[in-house]
């Protein structure tokens, strides 16, 4: 791995990773913690997870940030969430990535994917509190229109 980005790193002005990993309406796993570590320490400027089905925790603690689950993103789902007792939500992340320096700022915003309740209208949801629990350090991160904001 660490050869294949160094690779990319060569062609690419900013590395984003994208890994498919995690365990159907599971929390974050070690390994998945142990990864994303090692894609940060091999190079990646960004490092998004998805598959999960449920929104993981965001790591920013360093220059390269790990959002470990979109969860389903926009899209919506068949309605698991209340069986698995998992917050009906996808996320939204958008990142500022800027040449040469990588990632510049992201932010998060929730979305409502319970097909359930939202009958195929994935919608944007405003829960700041809920947003805020899946950071690593609250005090990077502030309030914006929709959602919130970590700056590098």
């Amino acid at each position: 791995m660490p050869d294949e980005l160094a690779a990319l790193r060569r062609e690419a002005d900013v590395c984003v990773v994208l890994v498919h990993w995690g365990r159907n309406y599971r929390p974050i796993t070690r390994k998945q913690r142990a990864t994303g570590a090692a894609l940060r320490a091999a190079g990646a400027d960004l490092v998004v997870g998805h598959h999960a089905h449920i929104v993981h925790p965001v790591d920013a603690s360093a220059p390269c940030p790990i959002v470990f689950g979109l969860g389903n993103a926009a899209f919506g789902t068949g309605g698991a969430f209340a069986r698995h007792g998992a917050a009906p939500y996808g996320l939204l992340a958008t990142a500022d990535l800027r040449p040469g320096e990588g990632v510049a700022a992201l932010e998060l915003r929730l979305l409502h994917v319970d097909n359930k309740v939202v009958k195929y209208r994935t919608h944007l949801v405003e829960n700041p509190e809920y947003l805020l629990s899946l950071v690593d350090d609250h005090t990077q991160w502030t309030a914006i229109e929709g959602g919130i904001r970590w700056k590098h």
